[in-house]
């Protein structure tokens, strides 16, 4: 009987903290990069239900999300697939790990190894 082990992706090397916390802060900025811009009228609106539940989260650094952005396009383009699923896409990892042609743990290690990539780049 084939059993199946469980892939932590949230697990993140003490010595890859640091480009984590960029990558989710490019992953933010993605996000509101790739919706484009509003019209005047609505860009500030928020529904009543943003407004009761304020965040304190920081603000999206641009500039730095802008250079991650740079540094990922030169990765190889496994390891830049993998890591757009990890922090933008988040659909099933099965399917994320089928399409690139990797078990869980090879697409646990692509992440890794692209997080890698960058830190060794100095991005």
């Amino acid at each position: 009987m084939l059993m199946k082990t469980a892939v932590d992706f949230n697990e993140v090397s003490e010595t890859q903290k640091p480009i984590d916390a960029r990558l989710v802060n490019w992953a933010r900025w993605s996000h509101n990069h790739a919706r484009g811009s509003a019209s005047p009228m609505f860009r500030l609106y928020r529904s009543p239900e943003v407004w009761g539940n304020e965040t304190t989260a920081s603000p999206v650094d641009g500039i730095d999300a802008q250079k991650i952005q740079k540094g990922i396009s030169q990765l190889p383009t496994k390891h830049r697939l993998a890591l757009a699923w990890c922090y933008i896409r988040k659909n099933h990892p099965a399917k994320a790990a089928a399409s690139l042609g990797e078990s869980l743990q090879g697409l646990r290690d692509l992440i890794a190894a692209a997080r890698q990539m960058l830190i060794n780049r100095r991005v």
